[in-house]
């Protein structure tokens, strides 16, 4: 039982060891800023903006069409 819980306690260990090294080495590597290749947000956002630019489109060429009918025949720009 003991030969198992040294074995245990060793392995845990090099676990500890490993662990430490690689935050060491991520700790140098870092800098605290954002990954270069992750623009995953920003594409989102951009084209949540292009949706939101699109509905207000619609929206006021659809106002635009009730209200204003003399103006029919000149929507806005899409």
């Amino acid at each position: 039982m003991e030969e198992a819980s040294s074995a245990f306690k060793k392995c845990l260990n090099s676990i500890e060891t490993d662990l430490n090294a690689q935050m060491q080495y991520l700790s140098h590597v870092c800098v605290g800023t954002a990954h270069q290749g992750s623009t995953f947000a920003s594409q989102q956002n951009i084209a949540l903006a292009e949706q939101t630019l699109s509905s207000l489109k619609d929206r006021l060429l659809a106002i635009q069409n009730i209200y204003l009918p003399i103006m029919g025949d000149t929507p806005l720009p899409r």
